[in-house]
Formats: structure tokens, C-alpha cells, sequence
């Protein structure tokens, strides 16, 4: 995640510094350059620009139809009412001795969805399917919903569906942020859940997993919202849980150690600092003339004093300006008093 925005860090701040080296590429970008600008499309209309309409169009339907399908689900669970039964308070007794439960939360039970969900940033819904499960899956399905909210898991996750619908074009952004980074979130979720659990309800806990991944189902997106499962393709989902198992029953085994994380971090960081030290940019010849442009020299232009004390420039035959001063840009220039006398 550090990685992730350390590079939308660089890509919003395209900013050149002065110690900042420019590579130019003399093939490539220079080619790519005059395909986007100078190829049109409809007669007016450049590739580039195409490009970029279409980008925006893309970007505008993705942001509708998560928002769509978001106030759906806000109306749908506005209709139901809260689950007070007896599972459900003696798992939120249970987990109010563990956690800090947000205020003004509510949890309810709906027959739309096969997986447990949270969703709300302030008001906070968990949604729980109307499956069969014992009061300890309840509780176990509700901590890790609740861990979602204490690890502000809901922000990120907006944060990562705004990139994607940024770069919707890029398949292989969505398939990173969406799938990799979505299973972190749960990996984090599952370990904070079972911290202080013991071995035996640890092994409850993967069960509970089990369960509501044996019993879900391929739905509607759901945007903006958490669940304890992902549906998705069997390989996939299979590679995840196993992922999750293996956290849970021995993190110690599998957690990074500090020198790696801050050897990461530190790479990351220097990644940044040298993508402002070098940057590749397109090369341009620059031409030594410009049609309608001209040199003045002292073969081709002079200065005339005139007796009040201004100058005239002139080139050949032709006045430029009448100056009071002399600037140094053309103060080579050979100066004659207005009679032509030099």
C-alpha cells in the first residue's frame, strides 16, 4: 500500500527539479509524440485527444455504476430492520469486552447476499446472510466485520476503487489493487481478529471461513463494502484462503521481519527520490532559424542617436524600436548619430 501511493505521490506531482537529469529518447517517444499530436481523427481531432475523451467517459460510467449499485444497497438495507436476536447480542456483548464498536452501528440479516459485509463510513451497516450458523460462526463473522472498521479498511478500500476507476483502461491496475490488495486487507483483518485467540478457537475461526466460502455465491458487485469472503474464480479464492489458513495458524513463520520492512520502505522511498533525479523525455531538434525570424548583426543592422538622447534600431532599411537605452542584447551593434556620422 505504501508503494501504491508513493507512486500516485510521483505521477500528481510531475515536477522537475534542478538537479533533476533529463534522458531523452530520439526514437521512441518522439515517434509516440507525432502519432498522439499530429495524426487526426475526423479531421480535427487528434489521437490524444480521443484518448483522453475516451478516458473520461470511462472514468464517468465506472463512477456511476459504483455509485448505483451503492445507494441501491444503502436503500435495500434502509428497509430492513436491525437482527436483535439472541446470536447477535451475545456475539456484540462478547465483543464489546474486546474492541472499541463503533456508535451507531447496526446489523441485519439479508437474503440478497451469501457472504457477511460491512459498508458505511460513518454510519456503519454490517449485513449478515440469512444462512443457518451457530452463535460461535455469529460472533466470529461479526469480529472480523468490526476489524474491518477498526482498521479503517473501508477508506482504503474507497481509495482503491477510486485508482481503478481512474485507470480503468490499465487491466492490470484493477487486477492488483482489486484482487492482491483486497486479499492484504483481509490477511490484515484475519490477523488482528485472531490475535489473542487461542489455537483451538483459532482453528473455530478458519472454519467459520470455510463455511462462508463453501456457501457463496457469484453476485451483483457490490461496490465500496468488506466482506469475510470474496466471491471470485475458484483458483483464485482457493489460493487466498489457503493464504489465510497459513497467517492465522503461524504468523510468526510467515511475518516479515523489521529489516525487511524498512529495507522495503527504504527501496520505495529511493525508487521515488530517483524518478525525480532522472526523467525520459521525448528529444526535439531545435532549429538554428525560424521562418520570419533574424539575427541582428553588425552587417546586417546599427543603432541611429537621435538628439534627444533615445536610439533608434535599424535593420537594413527597415525601423524596429526607438529605445531610451541601450540593452546589452544588442549592444554589439555599430552607433551612428542622426546626421550619420558615426
Amino acid at each position: 500500500l505504501i508503494t501504491v501511493v508513493l507512486i500516485q505521490i510521483r505521477m500528481f506531482l510531475p515536477i522537475e527539479f534542478p538537479f533533476t537529469h533529463a534522458i531523452y529518447s530520439k526514437e521512441i517517444l518522439p515517434q509516440l509524440n507525432l502519432l498522439l499530436r499530429k495524426v487526426k481523427i475526423f479531421d480535427s481531432l487528434s489521437v490524444l485527444n480521443l484518448l483522453i475523451i475516451c478516458s473520461l467517459v470511462g472514468l464517468l460510467i465506472r463512477i456511476f455504476i459504483i455509485f448505483r449499485d451503492y445507494i441501491y444497497l444503502r436503500k435495500a438495507t434502509a428497509r430492513s430492520t436491525s437482527d436483535d436476536s439472541p446470536a447477535v447480542k451475545r456475539a456484540l456483548s462478547m465483543l464489546e469486552t474486546e474492541i472499541r464498536l463503533p456508535k451507531g452501528f447496526r446489523v441485519i440479516r439479508s437474503k440478497h447476499i451469501s457472504i457477511p459485509i460491512v459498508l458505511g463510513y460513518w454510519r456503519h451497516i454490517i449485513i449478515l446472510p440469512e444462512s443457518t450458523f451457530n452463535d460461535e460462526d455469529t460472533y466470529f463473522m461479526l469480529k472480523h466485520e468490526f476489524q474491518h472498521i477498526v482498521n479503517g479498511d473501508l477508506w482504503k478500500k474507497l481509495i482503491l476503487e477510486i485508482l481503478c476507476c481512474i485507470y480503468w483502461w490499465f487491466p492490470v491496475i484493477s487486477i492488483l489493487f482489486r484482487h492482491l490488495y483486497t486479499s492484504i486487507i483481509e490477511y490484515h483483518a484475519d490477523l488482528s481478529a485472531t490475535e489473542f485467540m487461542s489455537e483451538s478457537t483459532r482453528i473455530a475461526y478458519l472454519e467459520c471461513i470455510l463455511k462462508v466460502s463453501r456457501g457463496t455465491k457469484r453476485e451483483m458487485h457490490l461496490p465500496l463494502h468488506l466482506g469475510m469472503t470474496r466471491p471470485g474464480s475458484k483458483r483464485l479464492d482457493n489460493k487466498v484462503l489457503t493464504k489465510r489458513f497459513m497467517l492465522v495458524l503461524d504468523y510468526e513463520k510467515y511475518q516479515p521481519k523489521i529489516r525487511r520492512k524498512i529495507a522495503s520502505i527504504a527501496v520505495a522511498i529511493g525508487l521515488l527520490f530517483m524518478s525525480f533525479v532522472f526523467v525520459i523525455q521525448a528529444h526535439h531538434d531545435i532549429p538554428s532559424e525560424v521562418d520570419g525570424s533574424f539575427t541582428l548583426e553588425s552587417s546586417n543592422s546599427y543603432i541611429v542617436k537621435k538628439s534627444d538622447g533615445s536610439f533608434t534600431i535599424m535593420y537594413g532599411d527597415n525601423t524596429l524600436a526607438t529605445v531610451t537605452e541601450i540593452h546589452d542584447s544588442f549592444s554589439h551593434l555599430p552607433i551612428y548619430l542622426e546626421g550619420g556620422e558615426p
